[in-house]
């Protein structure tokens, strides 16, 4: 929300020349102590403006800063079109009466050039959970939620949000665990029973994101897999991992960092995947296959 009102409030300088943080409040639905905050940060940032008292007076912006067609070039211009549409396609529909507000004073311009969706095929709520860590972490407030670990471990969390992070096909939030004493990142899809508390935190400044945290251990895995399912392998695994044998299979290598997953991996291909290497879990495969064949025999009989 304070990017929308920094940006529109841009935007109602440029066409008002001039209006009072009384009409901004107003405008906005803030009040005047926000707006005031706001122009210090649009200040800071290196935005031009003043105030005139008495009648007539209000906030403006210097007449030779004004935004306009002629002010930027075209290429600035489509860099700001391009931020615009990119955030507003990245879960902040908000954006959109900013966006088509810069793109009207940009005519000329067409940047629709990217489009986001990262929910799923099935019922998604994501854009709405999205959201609720969005405002938690603009407004400094505090999330408890239940987390299940790696292990399948559930334990109840009370965090401090500070950033939403997307790295490889999923969301992930970093923030600074009651439990723990330290910064953590925990995985959205394994979070549930959130709830947004009205307890707030002072936010300290990030000077570096530290990395993911890796497993302690990785393991050599060996795969051949069935032509079928090459657009699997293709999709999955990057290309330098695997090769095609004589016969079209394809032999894909890579590391795990536990059993549990690499079996459950395995057993998502049916009998299009047998597991070459480690030795000792195709032992351990076998074994839960067996453990299945009796659960669903039943059915059979």
């Amino acid at each position: 929300m304070q990017l929308q009102r920094y940006l529109e409030t841009i935007w109602l300088l440029i066409q008002r020349r001039s209006i009072t943080a009384q009409e901004l409040a107003e405008h906005f639905e803030v009040s005047v102590r926000t707006i005031y905050r706001d122009l210090d940060v649009l200040s800071a940032a290196g935005i031009p403006l003043y105030t005139e008292k008495g009648r007539g007076g209000g906030i403006r912006l210097m007449d030779d800063h004004v935004l306009n067609r002629t002010y930027l070039t075209d290429d600035e211009q489509k860099e700001i079109l391009a931020a615009l549409h990119s955030f507003n396609q990245v879960y902040d529909p908000a954006t959109s009466s900013v966006l088509n507000k810069f793109s009207a004073l940009f005519p000329h311009l067409d940047v629709d050039w990217i489009h986001v969706d990262f929910t799923n095929w099935a019922v998604d709520t994501s854009n709405e959970l999205f959201n609720l860590f969005k405002n938690a972490i603009l407004n400094c407030q505090c999330l408890h939620f239940s987390y299940i670990s790696n292990e399948g471990q559930e334990s109840e969390r009370t965090v401090d949000p500070y950033k939403l992070i997307f790295k490889g096909s999923a969301w992930y939030i970093y923030a600074y665990c009651h439990l723990r004493q330290g910064f953590r990142f925990f995985k959205i899809s394994r979070i549930i029973n959130l709830t947004v508390l009205e307890e707030t935190f002072n936010r300290k400044p990030i000077t570096k994101l530290p990395s993911m945290p890796k497993p302690d251990k990785q393991f050599n895995y060996t795969l051949r897999i069935h032509p079928s399912m090459g657009f699997r392998v293709v999709d999955e695994f990057d290309p330098h991992t695997y090769t095609r044998d004589e016969n079209g299979y394809f032999i894909v290598t890579g590391t795990f960092p536990d059993e549990s997953w690499i079996i459950g991996f395995v057993l998502s291909f049916g009998n299009a995947c047998e597991l070459l290497e480690p030795s000792d879990l195709r032992h351990e495969i076998s074994r839960q296959l067996k453990e299945l064949s009796i659960l669903y025999q039943g059915e059979q009989e």
